[in-house]
Parts: structure tokens; sequence; C-alpha cells
């Protein structure tokens, strides 16, 4: 997204990505026959839970030992949020 020119927040991070995939419900991997169509419903639930930190101030790393969202990171769940929005406006999921 970046070389496409898509002004991304220097607070995305590879690990904040590898922790959210970490933190998918497995039917995300299991319920879909498409990587397209497993993206797709990964953006939306993520985008969905990342509205408020009510349902995702419990999600943690991929360690499975530290909160993923906390005072101490440099990221924020409302980063996460905005970062997927502008995913699936990168993807063109809308337009579908």
């Amino acid at each position: 997204m970046k070389e496409d020119g898509i002004a991304v927040s220097e607070n995305i991070t590879s690990f904040l990505l590898e922790s959210l995939i970490y933190n998918l419900p497995n039917s995300t991997f299991n319920d879909y026959e498409t990587w397209n169509e497993r993206v797709k419903q990964a953006i939306i639930y993520l985008w969905n839970a990342t509205r408020k930190s009510e349902t995702c101030n419990k999600w943690v790393e991929v360690s499975g030992i530290f909160y993923l969202f906390h005072s101490e990171r440099k990221w924020t769940y409302s980063d996460a949020n905005t970062f997927l929005k502008q995913m699936w406006n990168y993807f063109e999921y809308g337009n579908e």
C-alpha cells in the first residue's frame, strides 16, 4: 500500500498485523474456500472488532502472553481500525 502512495500510519507494523491475524476466529480460515474471501472476511471481522476498545481489549500478541492493545504500545485499536478501512478500500472490496 505504501509503495502505491497510500499514507499508512507509522504505527502499523508487521507484528501488529501478525497479531491481529492471530486473534481471528478459526472460522475465518475454515469457512471460506478462496484466499480472497478469507482476506475479505478477516478485514470485516477485525474492522468491526476494533471499532471499540471493549471488543478487542483482551486480544493478545502472538505469544499469547501480552495484551495487544495497551498503553505501552505505539499503536492503538483506532490505528488498526483506520488501517483496516484503508486496506478494504485498497483491495476495492467496497465495489463488489
